[in-house]
């Protein structure tokens, strides 16, 4: 299982590099090592403490 955030100055840019990160690693199946993944989570993770905008998904992913 693997957690990725997306970091941005807005939520808005956040989420655009949530989804962008989602493509990329959704990708990764046609490399040989990798034989599932599956997103787990998806959601707005911001820091309330920082203000820091952010998001998160989660994949579980099998590999060999």
């Amino acid at each position: 299982t693997f957690a990725f955030q997306s970091y941005a100055p807005s939520m808005y840019e956040a989420a655009v590099l949530n989804e962008a990160v989602k493509e990329t690693v959704e990708g990764m199946i046609e490399l040989d090592e990798i034989s599932k993944i599956k997103l787990n989570s998806d959601y707005n993770y911001t820091d309330t403490t920082t203000k820091e905008y952010r998001y998160q998904a989660v994949f579980d992913m099998n590999h060999y």
